[in-house]
């Protein structure tokens, strides 16, 4: 029979850490898709599936690591299982995105367990179309949720929690490349103590099609 978790807090302070993460890849099916040629309809798409994550990231620290200084290592040291969906809807220029993912995590090597992981996001965009280039300013919420981490028939009590974040963004679109940027900033957080608050996020990412 397995032990049951106890609790007790783990306090570490960690340096700067760098490295590749876990690559992850993900399939999905879809559902149905309800396209109009009149694009004063509503057109909408919905897609499910899933997918692993492969511990290849930077991870192994040793047996005697602080459990916080695993969980700010790029990689996890997992094999990691992913269920995910997306809802696609667009009428004239304006759009609406809702994804959804639940991670089930597994053990590593290490006796180290990653909590659980439950992600959703709903965004509203529109497009703009100045010469060749797509504007496409969004707003939206963000929700993330964590169990806590596990090491050692022990749960990690400054671990895991939930966070709502508002989202604005804008995506630019030219040609075969594009430029995401976003600004997050919490709403609502409810971290398992003892944890530093989240104050804000700011994500950018560029994009190259190869078709």
């Amino acid at each position: 029979m397995q032990p049951s978790p106890r609790q007790r807090n783990e306090n570490n302070s960690a340096g700067p850490i760098s490295g590749f993460g876990d690559p992850l890849i993900i399939a999905q099916y879809q559902l149905f898709n309800k396209t109009n040629s009149d694009t004063n309809k509503l057109s909408h798409r919905l897609f499910a599936g899933g997918g692993v994550k492969f511990p290849l990231g930077k991870y192994k620290l040793g047996d005697n690591a602080d459990p916080l200084d695993r969980t700010h290592q790029p990689g996890s040291g997992s094999f990691d299982f992913i269920a995910s969906a997306t809802y696609l809807a667009k009428i004239k220029r304006a759009g609406f995105n809702v994804n959804v993912s639940y991670l089930q995590s597994t053990m590593n090597k290490e006796s180290f367990q990653f909590g659980n992981r439950f992600n959703a996001n709903a965004i509203f965009y529109y497009q703009c179309n100045i010469s060749k280039t797509l504007f496409f300013p969004n707003i939206g919420s963000f929700v993330e949720q964590s169990q806590k981490d596990w090491t050692n028939n022990y749960y990690i009590d400054n671990s895991g929690g939930q966070i709502i974040y508002a989202h604005a963004g804008l995506d630019f679109y030219f040609n075969k490349l594009s430029l995401n940027t976003a600004v997050q900033l919490p709403v609502h957080q409810k971290l398992n103590s003892p944890q530093p608050e989240m104050k804000y996020r700011i994500i950018t990412g560029i994009s190259v099609a190869l078709n």
